[in-house]
């Protein structure tokens, strides 16, 4: 979840005023919350990525059902609570009875034994889109889903669907993620990945590399 523009922070708190305390619950769960208490930054220096206004979804056809698995990122340009993160993982499970999935993106803060974080979402595939490449993204926050779609455009996918590459624009920032649907990736692989990406405007110098340690099964 992307660290909000100013409006948008305009817009969410005033939002959060105008919602009844019972609706999110204490004020313990919003400072326990990774998307208000990232870990620090361990690459300060990495350069900032530019807007791309171009950035858009392939117009390619695919299959979004066979996205709903368990993905291990590998690369990002990150967003706000994802600073300093390691075992990244991006789980989607489709709710057919609702039209849409539920997003679960996990992470340890900082190390690889830091603290585990979460950031439940919730997701749907865009109406107008036939190619099944534009998604729309809202964060929850204690159960409550914000009252924001995010757009979340699949860039790439090969035809056997074993990794994605997925960017967003939000605000006056662009964001990247590399996902594989294996814990370890074949550093030449990773790196025709990330030529990939950086195909589409991304900075190589604004992109970072994420590592695992504990695998986890894949769903199937």
């Amino acid at each position: 979840f992307p660290k909000p523009s100013r409006a948008g922070r305009s817009q969410y708190h005033a939002w959060q005023l105008a919602s009844p305390r019972s609706r999110c619950g204490s004020m313990g769960c919003l400072c326990s919350n990774p998307l208000l208490c990232p870990a620090a930054d361990p690459h300060p220096d990495t350069p900032r990525q530019p807007f791309l206004p171009g950035l858009g979804p392939m117009q390619r056809k695919i299959d979004p059902l066979r996205l709903m698995v368990q993905w291990y990122v590998h690369a990002v340009i990150p967003t706000y609570p994802e600073v300093g993160a390691y075992n990244e993982t991006e789980r989607y499970d489709w709710d057919a009875a609702r039209r849409r999935f539920t997003v679960t993106f996990e992470f340890n803060s900082g190390s690889f034994d830091g603290p585990l974080r979460a950031v439940p979402q919730v997701g749907w595939f865009d109406a107008d889109d036939s190619f099944g490449t534009l998604w729309r993204v809202s964060p929850t926050l204690c159960g409550c889903a914000l009252p924001v779609k995010f757009p979340y455009y699949i860039l790439d996918v090969p035809d056997d669907y074993s990794h994605m590459i997925v960017g967003s624009n939000v605000g006056s920032s662009s964001y990247l993620w590399i996902m594989t649907r294996a814990p370890r990736v074949e550093p030449a692989r990773l790196e025709a990945m990330i030529d990939t990406a950086c195909t589409f405007g991304f900075l190589r110098d604004a992109i970072r590399k994420r590592e695992h340690d504990r695998p986890v099964p894949a769903l199937e």
